[in-house]
């Protein structure tokens, strides 16, 4: 069941900016991965509060923080959405590989 929930609150004071995301549907995973993937441009420390990741970002150019903020939310999407689609089709990338390598083996 998809849950619709509102957009991540963001604060911001000097140069760290904070951006919250429900630890209750977005795995830890995809917020580290969204992380590790703009490690370039900031540095991160992610922390758990009251059921909450939070996401610190310092280093960032006053300019930059609005844009970080949304391509921060939309990697976090795009990772969660990968989780996802993995664990469903676990099974049946399973099957497939169990069917390649046994006619691969000439067992099929």
């Amino acid at each position: 069941m998809s849950q619709i929930v509102p957009e991540p609150p963001v604060t911001g004071q000097d140069t760290v900016l904070r951006v919250a995301f429900d630890g209750s549907v977005f795995p830890k995973a995809a917020v580290l991965r969204a992380c590790y993937g703009l490690a370039a441009e900031a540095d991160f420390s992610v922390t758990t509060v009251e059921g909450q990741l939070v996401v610190e970002m310092a280093g960032l150019a006053e300019t930059s923080r609005d844009s970080a903020a949304r391509r921060l939310r939309e990697l976090v999407v795009d990772y969660a959405i990968r989780d996802d689609v993995e664990r469903r089709t676990a099974e049946l990338r399973d099957l497939v590989w169990r069917t390649a390598f046994a006619h691969a083996g000439g067992r099929g």
